[in-house]
């Protein structure tokens, strides 16, 4: 395996820690809730929560004496994100980290005063949760995850390792994931390539990989939404058993066995949102700072999936690759 990726640790350093007379209600840790829209027993969620740990604590906020985090799961279920949220805004914290589209959504409709650092939301804009990118205004800004011409690139990507392919159908929760609906309609040419599958449970995928297989040219697109980080694994051996080539935006996926990832690093988004809670805490207002874009994107391949699936990664495509899982 040849591997390029930032390590995060938790020690190093001793941390710079905030002065006794910044904190507002000093004496106690401040309250910040972590509202993840994935699960907690998975490398993926635990990867983003231990990112997001260490980049606060390397500004002071240790957890347990500066800070306390409260940290909430919503196992991609739009019903547990909507009841999460009514809980969080009841106990009042002093900042709330949100991640997810959907979690975002919901959070910008139950609080307008409780400052807000969203990470990993696609769209915050068309969603009304800030006014501009450069300009948020009101209690929330963050870092966004994705825009609609990386569909489009997934798509590429899929035609480079396998010529053949003709179309492809992307996968998605629409009740997690309903910003796809307008992504589609930005990238004019490509209606009749690229088809929006939009499904509710592990069920439907296998129905919609089983009609696909029976397609010559057919391949798949797994992209951002909670529901596919918290069924990837069953996600990544339906594509495997019915031998459609597939492109994922978590590089995880692409370590369990998908065929390649391309997305933005997640752990990165994390570990630099603690710099916005940070910020946050100290003063500053979600409205005077930028909603920033991905700084780091990642790009796997897997050698062992592609020659399963009777593929191989030209020399181009691997020397692109930041890990080549052989």
């Amino acid at each position: 395996m040849r591997r390029r990726r930032l390590i995060v640790m938790l020690g190093g350093a001793a941390a710079a820690w905030p002065s006794a007379g910044f904190a507002q209600g000093a004496g106690r840790p401040r309250r910040i809730a972590v509202l993840m829209g994935v699960k907690g027993d998975d490398t993926e969620g635990q990867g983003r929560l231990d990112a997001l740990r260490a980049g606060l604590q390397e500004r002071g906020w240790v957890d347990g004496e500066t800070a306390k985090l409260e940290v909430y799961w919503a196992g991609g279920e739009i019903a547990r994100i909507r009841a999460l949220v009514t809980e969080i805004v009841a106990a009042s914290p002093d900042i709330v980290v949100v991640n997810g589209t959907a979690a975002a959504s919901s959070l910008h409709q139950a609080t307008q005063t409780i400052p807000v650092i969203f990470v990993l939301v696609a769209d915050p804009v068309g969603l009304g949760c800030i006014d501009s990118l450069g300009r948020p205004g009101g209690n929330m800004t963050g870092f966004t995850f994705f825009d609609p011409p990386l569909v489009g690139k997934w798509f590429q990507l899929l035609k480079e390792v396998s010529p053949g392919i003709a179309f492809t159908s992307l996968i998605f929760n629409p009740e997690t994931a309903g910003f796809y609906y307008k992504f589609l309609e930005g990238l004019p040419g490509l209606g009749s390539q690229i088809k929006l599958a939009p499904v509710h449970g592990v069920t439907e995928v296998e129905g919609v990989l089983a009609e696909l297989a029976k397609s010559p040219g057919s391949s798949v697109i797994v992209g951002a939404d909670p529901f596919n980080v918290v069924h990837g694994r069953e996600i990544v051996a339906l594509a495997e058993r019915f031998q459609l080539p597939a492109v994922y935006i978590y590089r995880q996926l692409a370590l369990d066995g998908g065929l390649m990832a391309y997305g933005p690093d997640t752990f990165d988004a994390f570990h630099r949102t603690a710099d916005y809670v940070d910020r946050v805490l100290r003063g500053a207002k979600p409205a005077d700072l930028p909603a920033q874009a991905p700084a780091k994107y990642d790009f796997v391949v897997n050698a062992r999936t592609a020659r399963k699936l009777g593929l191989a990664f030209s020399p181009s495509l691997l020397a692109r690759a930041d890990e080549v899982l052989e």
